[in-house]
């Protein structure tokens, strides 16, 4: 696939010519010494023993200058998936852990959201041992008090979980999936769903919407302010099965929840499209969405107006080095990070990229670990406020013994520079004026009543230790 190019677009190519001793980057160190696990200082590595899943993300989330809330999905003595929360000081100092656990079910999560320093929503995908479609279970945790409601909904269909948001009135929505099976008559469909749930766990709306391509995901939901809503994912088309990115925006409000405003399709012919994050910036949308192609992988940050949802500009990169795998945190009133995994062939470790809102390039970070045999499957960033400091969380799984969580934090620069690893940054600035190569298509979606609802009490009990 030919890169796409616009007036200032860059292309940046990253070119590993040497392998990756222990945390190579020693410069991300204020005395430029690897500092021991657990140790105060600009970076610290920690690992958390424990038998966890394989299931489940593995997530860290900042409460500010306090410190951080981990959470994961960990083997019962049943071999039951549980959900595990801990709490960490800045420092790495692990300060209470929790188990919730139902030895019924197999309890995988999906999302966490942080109230404050004491309180924490976390969201899980709830699996039966017998063929019920899984249901999604959310929970209320205070630090001291344990678990202050629980709450499990769902159908007789298959219910995922994939985005959710706090609002400002202290409750939040919830995105993701309602599967309808395939049967003899009827093609399998993918049914975006979502809800507003109040502070106590009630839900307040529930919408479904129809008329996407058969199979639609959304990824991810960002307020536009005054109660409206961006709701951001993918779809399959089903002429060549090519996966495109979708936009839609919805009024949240609790009077008229849920209605569509607008809803439209962004495509490439020859590529495929992944959702990495959304950001409202005055009357744009800053959007970050990974391309894959048979010839090129690439990052691309688009600028798209919030009252059509039409593209304004698009900026390309590629990394020959990165998983297009990012996630989108640190957002400022100027810029934002994206971080991400390093491919496993060229080492591992971990790269941040500072973006402008205007998709230009700010500064660029990587970090390596030695080869201790450790693999990094999920990364889980923390969406922290500190300007200097980034924090992330990952599964690590050595075979045949028990799985691990590894947890880091190292400072970025505010100044685009290679590292100690001979990571060699090309920069090409284009020039050329030619067009984005991505397509926009308006889309016909109705809303209806969701079929989700409230379902039994989970069962769920809060085993501090």
């Amino acid at each position: 696939m030919k890169i796409p190019a616009l007036t200032g677009t860059v292309v940046l190519m990253m070119l590993f010519f040497a392998s990756c001793g222990n945390l190579v980057n020693d410069e991300l160190l204020n005395d430029r010494e690897t500092v021991p696990p657990g140790l105060t200082g600009d970076g610290f590595g920690t690992i958390l023993d424990g038998n966890f899943s394989t299931s489940g993300k593995v997530l860290v989330r900042s409460t500010g200058s306090e410190g951080y809330f981990l959470s994961a999905t960990i083997k019962d003595e049943n071999d039951k998936d549980n959900i595990w929360l801990s709490y960490i000081n800045n420092i790495a100092e692990r300060k209470w852990s929790a188990r919730l656990q139902n030895s019924g079910t197999d309890d995988r999560l999906s999302r966490i959201e942080v109230i404050d320093n004491d309180n924490i929503l976390l969201f899980a995908d709830r699996y039966y041992s017998s063929e019920t479609n899984p249901d999604i279970v959310i929970v209320k945790v205070n630090s001291s008090s344990g678990i202050v409601w629980q709450r499990c909904i769902g159908s007789e269909e298959k219910n995922l979980v994939y985005g959710t948001l706090l609002t400002s009135d202290g409750g939040f929505l919830l995105t993701g999936i309602t599967v309808i099976e395939k049967t003899e008559t009827d093609p399998g469909v993918f049914k975006p769903y979502v809800l507003r749930i109040d502070k106590y766990g009630n839900i307040l709306w529930k919408k479904d919407y129809k008329k996407f391509y058969n199979i639609a995901r959304p990824a991810e939901i960002i307020s536009l302010g005054n109660d409206e809503y961006l709701i951001s994912g993918t779809v399959t088309d089903p002429e060549n099965s090519n996966i495109n990115g979708f936009y839609c925006t919805i009024d949240g409000s609790l009077q008229t929840g849920g209605k569509i405003k607008k809803t439209r399709y962004i495509k490439l012919e020859d590529a495929n499209i992944s959702m990495l994050g959304c950001i409202s910036t005055g009357e744009n949308i800053t959007s970050v969405i990974a391309v894959k192609s048979d010839t090129s992988d690439e990052f691309s940050i688009l600028s798209m107006n919030k009252k059509n949802l039409k593209l304004v500009s698009r900026k390309s990169y590629y990394f020959s080095d990165f998983h297009l795998q990012g996630a989108v945190i640190n957002v400022k009133n100027d810029s934002f990070l994206l971080a991400g995994m390093i491919k496993y062939l060229k080492g591992k470790g971990i790269y941040t990229i500072r973006f402008g809102m205007d998709g230009s390039i700010k500064e660029l970070q990587t970090k390596y670990y030695d080869a201790s045999g450790y693999k990094f499957i999920t990364p889980g960033f923390s969406k922290i406020d500190e300007d200097s400091n980034v924090t992330f969380i990952s599964r690590l799984d050595n075979p045949g013994v028990s799985k691990y969580l590894f947890i880091d934090r190292f400072r970025t620069f505010s100044s685009l520079k290679s590292s100690q690893s001979k990571v060699v940054v090309v920069i090409d600035d284009g020039t050329e004026e030619i067009d984005t190569g991505i397509d926009g298509e308006d889309v016909d979606v109705e809303d209806e009543e969701s079929i989700i609802e409230e379902k039994a009490d989970p069962g769920l009990f809060f085993k501090r230790y």
